[in-house]
């Protein structure tokens, strides 16, 4: 019986110090920052994972709303004003950006290949954008190019991302998508940009 009770003994002994020692590899609580598109790998390196031309709910790419703007990822359109402006990202040519103030405030694409994050593409109709917003209630405002032939609306879906209110707007005419557009609600409800 005295050398079962030892064993027993023992075994616990190896068995707490090998717990210990795998609790000490373990990676930090951080290792994974943003699960769609971050991956950290330690304190060192974070590499974006995102495809390049697939909107999220706040960025496309690497390039998300808020971020300063970066003159080796965006080139600033040649008709700018300083501190707004529009800009084009070689890695994505569908893309038009929107900048004010040195941050990244809206992104517009019009290509029928890139979705919106809840898969709702260039040319899709209205009830398809209620069926893939399923459950949620969209703000809905008359489009200032309104004419008396065509009657264009923005579709609004907001949500909060980093403590920042960002949405994505669709431009309908009428019941078709025309437009997708991502960003802050400053960004978003700018009907013309850089005025």
């Amino acid at each position: 019986m005295m050398a079962l009770y030892s064993s027993l003994y023992r075994i616990t002994g190896l068995l707490t110090a090998l717990v210990l020692s795998l609790a000490a590899c373990a990676p930090p609580s951080n290792t994974i920052t943003d699960a769609d598109t971050k991956v950290r790998v330690d304190d060192r390196t974070t590499t974006d994972i995102s495809p390049p031309n697939v909107f999220n709910r706040d960025s496309i790419g690497s390039t998300k709303i808020g971020d300063t703007f970066d003159s080796k990822k965006l080139n600033k359109a040649p008709s700018s004003f300083d501190r707004c402006f529009s800009a084009k990202n070689k890695a994505i040519p569908a893309a038009d950006y929107l900048i004010i103030d040195d941050k990244v405030v809206k992104i517009t694409i019009k290509d029928s290949d890139i979705p919106s994050a809840s898969g709702v593409k260039i040319g899709d109709s209205l009830s398809q954008v209620y069926a893939k917003h399923q459950g949620q209630t969209p703000e809905i405002i008359d489009s200032p190019f309104s004419g008396p032939d065509d009657k264009l609306i923005n579709m609004y879906y907001w949500t909060v991302e980093e403590g920042q209110r960002v949405g994505t707007r669709y431009d309908l005419n009428p019941d078709v998508v025309i437009n997708i557009s991502i960003g802050n609600e400053d960004g978003l409800m700018s009907q013309e940009g850089c005025v």
